[in-house]
């Protein structure tokens, strides 16, 4: 991550290190809102079914949480998306922001769902994997791409772009664990109506 940084206000110059800066606070506001705690709440109930061998409601749960954070980060990412000029214009007065924010529009569904699965493989307590994904893979990947697209020429574009593509990259890891080492998740066992509400 450092590394990451010192690259963009080495190569890039301090500006475009704040917009950057700017543009992944506004990233983080949003996912977050957009997550709307749910994948706390995984962390919350995942355990507590798997104690009562409850695995049809840990499946339901996550299909509900995955259903309701896909939309509500569609809704979030085209939010910030239209948002942007007003935003880049109207609180920061700086029109070179509003391509950072219509590209972390596109982050927002990426992330918003990294996180929920991220939230399962530590709720299933496979956390050699989830720190794996944090903590090596995504900061490997950020580096390789930034160093990648600034070869290639791409301008103060490349940190979006790179960024983006450690999310997106993340997003399929994070979703390849979970379908394959953790299949409960995706169970199609039939939980009774009168559980579904509750």
């Amino acid at each position: 991550t450092y590394l990451f940084r010192i690259i963009i206000a080495r190569h890039f110059g301090p500006e475009v290190y704040g917009l950057f800066s700017i543009s992944s606070m506004i990233l983080t506001i949003f996912v977050v809102i957009s997550l709307l705690g749910l994948s706390e709440g995984m962390l919350r109930f995942i355990p507590i079914y798997r104690g009562k061998k409850e695995m049809n409601k840990i499946s339901w749960l996550f299909k509900i949480v995955s259903s309701i954070t896909l939309l509500s980060s569609l809704i979030f990412a085209f939010v910030l998306y239209f948002s942007s000029s007003w935003i880049s214009n109207t609180i920061f007065h700086n029109s070179d922001l509003i391509i950072y924010l219509k590209i972390s529009a596109f982050i927002i569904p990426f992330l918003a769902l990294s996180n929920i699965y991220l939230s399962a493989i530590r709720a299933f307590e496979k956390i050699s994997a989830y720190s794996f994904i944090i903590n090596i893979f995504q900061n490997i990947i950020k580096l390789a791409f930034l160093a990648i697209l600034i070869f290639l020429g791409l301008k103060s574009n490349s940190i979006m772009l790179s960024y983006m593509a450690v999310i997106v990259f993340m997003f399929i890891l994070s979703y390849l664990f979970c379908k394959y080492k953790i299949p409960e998740l995706f169970s199609k066992k039939i939980v009774a109506k009168s559980e579904n509400k509750k």
